[in-house]
């Protein structure tokens, strides 16, 4: 395919600048719905290219995907890079760009339109863990891959053996559904051929960037970094990476010190991992402006591993600490970024006078191996061909060893991610990533916080804090160290939290949480959380709830009374008007060649509107519909002769949850009966399929309708079907199911149907139907009452979702 003029003059007047002739060639193979393996060096444009053909394709009406899930190693990274493509995406093409991550959980169900989120976020949410969701819903969120472009930026970085093993098998399992695109600047070339095979394409490498005409030099220290080297090496921007957050601080206050001392006014700052969010927001801020493409002002920021990937930033002078040679173009990346920049780059010694090693985060193989080829190739210019060499030098062997170790191992990862999949009990270390920190709150009276708002925390290794914990133990002391939570269900508060002093490190052992005395650490703003042994005597912050909207997930619900029809009407618009915005264009037409449908894209819309229609079919049985009634008349007092899907209701009305609870009014479940239910209604509309997609779309149909409240529903107990509940139904289906309506009475057991997950095509549908489902139930009941909450702040919503 030759690209069209057109794409190159919508990136020039979208990003501001003419593409590269390599941007240019990604975006004819991603538009051939190619998936695509990108290596390029840093500062080289891979954001745009990967995004920008996506976005080409939406401004000409010919969506390669639905939406781009892009997905990155670190936090910091996923922050900046959405806050400056929301900048021109927004304001320039009115698309919805989002962020998901655990501190800022704006997407949970990754319902942008380009959705910014980590790594650990998309796999978790592939495996059926979703960190941004609770267990329930965990099944919303994964459907987003149907019909979706994955972006993978650095994929080098991923563990071998958790999260690049899970991703290969997504891959894998989701062929024929999702495209992918893995970009990377550092990895060994085995490695690339390996997973462009692996994902059926060519690798596109650009190994020659003149066009930028930057210059870097590079130089070998033998002696450790220390202030005087950053004295004596520093340029007007200067960058320092270090790889120990204990040794960032600790050189930050050093270097702090020696300006004052020596009257130097020049501004610094410190940026690692084990700030609070605030902090480490205001700090990034700061480093954006003084290290941005245009800034002249001096500054120095004293940093670790954070600044590796994604920081859109450009120092003159890199000094870092040796780490492996991945790592360190990644570092080398933010120096002299820009066209026509020229910047130095000083790598020194871990190892001190007294030939001891510092400490490292690091495989020490990979260390000295880097050691070994810049003794013998520096001074040297940093060349793609310089780059390329040292990676092969380093990573060929190595990481290549690896990675066929972890195919040898998929089919394997295959059954542990299959088995997570059906029953939700899959283990995150093992499949996404092995997860050896705990969130630490600083505190002196952790019971006045309220962990429902939020409060500042920071991570730490689990090893420093059993370290810490035994080292302050073993000093006699007048006052507590610190504290671990005691969570305990209430049934008037539900979860309470109480706090145990820490008497032994065995008390923090499996805690995820705990809270460290202001009297052993020191937190400040500039320089994060201080272990000891530290020097000064500034007063230590504490940690404070942040104000934000989560305790509001916890308050009750308002319902209003909807009869069923009028539930059923709501959801099929919603689906109806989805279908006329081509919001689920491209997975509906993935969907329908795979499992080859008669009537192709528009079966798949049908099936979608159908399921959506007899979702809550499961409310039209005796029970269900005397409670309800009841409810209504002999609490409300008002007259009830319809079929209900909702009553009315006030969470915060104390009257109406202690009626709530009178064993009258108790409606039982309704997700699997209504499935039962709708059992001859699949087997007549799976007919419309071809040869074994009938069987894989009968079970995500109704695997979609049994878990559309809880993600692993698959018991019920006996009911009996409302009088009337057929003939609702018949009007309810009109013009979408007009062939006469037969619910199913009989009893049978679905809890082996999860199993029918294991199949792509079953999991792909069904992803694809129970997500539009719980989708839309939500969205019915927000557009009905829209802006309509009372002075009290109730929210006026459905059956938790």
């Amino acid at each position: 395919m030759r690209m069209d003029i057109g794409f190159q003059e919508f990136f020039q007047e979208t990003f501001g600048n003419k593409p590269y002739p390599y941007q240019v060639q990604v975006a004819e193979q991603v538009l051939l719905d190619k998936n695509m393996v990108l290596v390029a060096p840093t500062g080289a444009g891979k954001t745009y290219a990967a995004l920008a053909p996506f976005l080409y394709s939406k401004k000409i009406g010919k969506p390669v995907a639905d939406r781009v899930i892009y997905a990155l190693p670190l936090r910091a990274l996923a922050s900046s890079l959405h806050q400056s493509t929301e900048e021109i995406v927004k304001e320039k093409l009115g698309l919805d760009v989002t962020l998901q991550m655990g501190n800022q959980p704006d997407d949970p169900y990754f319902q942008g339109d380009i959705v910014f989120t980590t790594i650990d976020q998309l796999l978790s949410a592939y495996v059926g863990l979703a960190f941004g969701t609770s267990a329930p819903a965990s099944n919303i969120p994964p459907g987003a891959l149907i019909g979706a472009q994955v972006i993978i930026d650095e994929f080098h970085l991923l563990s071998y053996q958790e999260a690049l093993l899970t991703f290969l098998e997504m891959m894998k399992r989701l062929k024929h559904f999702t495209q992918f695109f893995v970009m990377t600047a550092t990895a060994p070339s085995e490695i690339v051929d390996r997973i462009s095979l692996h994902l059926n394409t060519t690798p596109i490498r650009l190994s020659n960037m003149n066009q930028l005409n930057r210059t870097r030099s590079l130089q070998w220290h033998e002696e450790p970094l220390s202030v005087d080297a950053i004295l004596k090496s520093r340029g007007d921007k200067t960058l320092v990476v270090i790889n120990t957050v204990d040794r960032a601080q600790q050189l930050y206050l050093e270097l702090q010190s020696r300006l004052v001392d020596e009257g130097m006014h020049l501004p610094v700052r410190c940026l690692h991992s084990r700030m609070f969010e605030k902090d480490r927001q205001d700090t990034e801020k700061w480093v954006h402006e003084r290290f941005y493409k245009k800034a002249k002002a001096p500054a120095i920021l004293v940093a670790t591993q954070v600044v590796e990937v994604g920081l859109d930033i450009s120092a003159d002078v890199l000094i870092t600490d040796l780490c492996p040679a991945n790592a360190l173009l990644q570092r080398a990346g933010r120096c002299a970024r820009y066209e026509e920049e020229i910047g130095k780059i000083h790598v020194f010694s871990l190892v001190d006078a007294e030939g001891e090693r510092l400490p490292s985060p690091y495989d020490v193989e990979r260390l000295c191996l880097t050691e070994e080829f810049l003794i013998s190739n520096v001074p040297s210019q940093m060349t793609p061909e310089f780059e390329q060499s040292i990676v092969e030098y380093v990573h060929g062997t190595l990481d290549v060893k690896e990675l066929n170790e972890a195919f040898l191992d998929l089919p394997a990862r295959a059954d542990v991610i299959e088995q997570s999949l059906v029953s939700g009990e899959g283990n995150v270390q093992e499949l996404v990533r092995l997860i050896d920190n705990v969130s630490v709150l600083v505190h002196n009276a952790p019971e006045s916080l309220r962990l429902e708002n939020k409060p500042e925390r920071v991570s730490i290794s689990t090893f420093r804090l059993y370290k810490l914990i035994k080292q302050e133990l073993e000093k006699v002391k007048e006052y507590d160290i610190g504290w671990y939570p005691i969570f305990e269900k209430s049934q008037s508060k539900g979860l309470e939290v109480t706090w145990a002093p820490i008497r032994s490190e065995r008390d923090i052992r499996g805690c995820s949480l705990v809270c460290l005395s202001p009297q052993i650490v020191n937190y400040q703003k500039d320089v994060g959380l201080l272990l000891p042994p530290f020097s000064g005597n500034r007063k230590c912050l504490m940690s404070k709830e942040q104000k934000t909207d989560h305790a509001r997930a916890n308050q009750p619900f308002r319902y209003v009374r909807e009869t069923y029809l009028e539930h059923v009407e709501r959801i099929r618009s919603l689906f109806q008007h989805e279908e006329q915005l081509h919001m689920f264009r491209v997975a509906n037409d993935k969907l329908s060649k795979q499992l080859r449908g008669q009537d192709g894209q528009l079966l798949i819309a049908y099936v979608a509107e159908l399921v959506g229609a007899l979702h809550d079919v499961g409310k039209l049985t005796k029970k269900y519909q005397i409670a309800v009634r009841k409810w209504q008349v002999q609490y409300r007092n008002k007259d009830e002769s319809d079929l209900l899907a909702h009553t009315d209701y006030d969470g915060l009305n104390p009257a109406d949850r202690k009626e709530s609870k009178k064993k009258m009014y108790e409606r039982g479940n309704h997700a699997v009966e209504g499935a039962l239910m709708s059992l001859p209604i699949f087997d007549e509309t799976a007919l419309r399929f071809d040869g074994q997609a009938q069987e894989h779309a009968y079970f995500a149909m109704v695997l979609a309708i049994m878990r559309h409240h809880n993600a692993f529903s698959e018991n019920y107990k006996e009911f009996s079907i409302a009088k009337r509940a057929e003939e609702i139904v018949g009007k309810s289906l009109s013009g979408l199911f007009d062939g006469g309506v037969q619910l199913n009475h009989e009893a049978e057991d679905l809890s082996s149907y999860k199993n029918r997950l294991i199949k792509p095509d079953v999991l792909a549908l069904y992803w694809y139907l129970v997500r539009r489902v719980r989708l839309n139930d939500q969205l019915s009941q927000r557009l009905l009452h829209e802006g309509k909450e009372d002075q009290n702040g109730a929210r006026i919503t459905v059956d938790s979702v």
